[in-house]
């Protein structure tokens, strides 16, 4: 976090995309460093759980998505075997 927000608030670096936590996403935003989200552009954002939007840090949910939360409580991302095959040392 501290890194990635370092680079960004020097100009050291420009993204479209980052992932902070809960505080630093706080933090961005109290200094307008953050753009608010087109949602125009996040079409599958209906599908994330009510229980995941409205954070403390971004109530409104202009600013943040969430990402790699799963109903477990385990980060990450989840692979569906169903769309996705599973890669093999041979291939």
């Amino acid at each position: 976090n501290e890194i990635m927000y370092s680079k960004l608030a020097n100009g050291g670096i420009t993204v479209d995309v980052i992932i902070p936590s809960d505080y630093m996403i706080a933090r961005m935003i109290s200094e307008d460093m953050l753009l608010p989200l087109n949602f125009d552009n996040i079409p599958n954002y209906r599908y994330i759980d009510e229980n995941f939007k409205n954070t403390a840090y971004d109530p409104e949910n202009k600013y943040s998505v969430p990402y790699g939360k799963t109903f477990d409580s385990e980060k990450g991302l989840k692979t569906h075997l169903r769309y996705c095959k599973p890669q093999t040392d041979k291939e």
